[in-house]
């Protein structure tokens, strides 16, 4: 074990470690606990480096814990997965950060152009043409007729 003090990108950053796995064995509320730990520590991000086939988001007690999170300002980052069915991800609720890598050798850029002439360069697979200006909206703005606001 070394010992002494690591400097990188975050020199102020600090590490904080829970451990909700015993014996490979991750029970839900050992999960839940440890966000519950990680929020009452005031983390700033929480890192979820493991995961269970995808439920839905309702049910789960990652998305579940990282809502509780979300909820506080603290971004969740998580492995999107290894298993599954191609283009699956094992952690969909739109609260958390899936993050996941591939092999494939191409870029696909996607940028936004605002208003005020900057370009915020991205990244995605989108197959749409955008041959017209669409504004940046709220979700709220873009509901269907007849859904709850807080649906949209």
């Amino acid at each position: 074990m070394a010992s002494g003090t690591a400097r990188g990108g975050m020199p102020n950053a600090r590490l904080a470690i829970y451990k909700p796995c015993w014996f490979v064995v991750c029970s839900d509320a050992d999960l839940l606990l440890a966000f519950d730990d990680a929020i009452d520590d005031g983390v700033d991000i929480i890192s979820v480096s493991l995961g269970a086939a995808p439920t839905s988001f309702f049910t789960d007690v990652y998305s579940i814990g990282s809502f509780h999170a979300f909820k506080k300002g603290i971004l969740v980052s998580a492995a999107g997965g290894n298993g599954g069915l191609p283009g699956t991800a094992i952690h969909p609720a739109p609260w958390i950060r899936a993050v996941a890598a591939s092999t494939i050798d191409r870029e696909f850029n996607s940028n936004v152009h605002l208003g005020n002439s900057k370009i915020l360069k991205g990244s995605a697979i989108n197959p749409l043409e955008m041959d017209n200006y669409y504004g940046i909206i709220s979700g709220t703005d873009a509901s269907a007729a007849g859904v709850p606001l807080r649906n949209a």
